[in-house]
């Protein structure tokens, strides 16, 4: 259960090519719901020092997402850069490490 102060609705969009298409849909391919965090620097630093690299997305382990996938929060773009599943806690999720698009 994730706390409601980092709680978000996500929009995701599959990337181009993982799904025959060329371009990303005009709507999203799906909405899921997670957590989301800003990335404190030393983890950016720890990630190879990308400060395009802003924020962390936590999801539940079965939930679809994966590199490349551009999600909208809160009307802002992201791009997915990195996907990671973790069972660490007895309770399995993803995190998925999300750069802006300017």
């Amino acid at each position: 259960m994730l706390p409601n102060d980092i709680r978000v609705s996500v929009d995701v969009y599959d990337a181009p090519g993982s799904t025959g298409v060329q371009d990303f849909a005009g709507s999203a391919d799906r909405t899921i719901f997670g957590g989301m965090k800003p990335l404190t620097t030393h983890t950016r630093a720890l990630l190879g020092g990308d400060l395009s690299l802003t924020h962390l997305l936590i999801l539940d382990d079965e939930a679809t997402i994966g590199e490349g996938d551009k999600v909208i929060i809160s009307s802002v773009q992201y791009r997915v850069s990195q996907v990671d599943t973790h069972g660490y806690g007895g309770h399995p999720h993803k995190q998925c490490v999300l750069s802006k698009v300017e």
